[in-house]
């Protein structure tokens, strides 16, 4: 799921009162697509009881 970059300056700004330029938050809006991306693909081999820690190791090794 593609995150636009227009999403990431209107939540700074509607959230933190903050305001980013057009490459900042191009590259976070890239960063929080690899991120839902991989959450997504992830949600179906964690449960919500299993230890944090082993869904962090997953998201590691998926990274690479």
């Amino acid at each position: 799921m593609d995150v636009a970059k227009e999403l990431i300056q209107q939540a700074a700004r509607e959230l933190q009162n903050f305001s980013l330029d057009q490459t900042r938050s191009a590259e976070l809006a890239l960063e929080v697509s690899r991120l839902n991306t991989a959450l997504i693909q992830m949600s179906g081999k964690v449960d919500f009881n299993d230890d944090p820690a082993a869904f962090v190791g997953l998201l590691e090794r998926r990274s690479r």
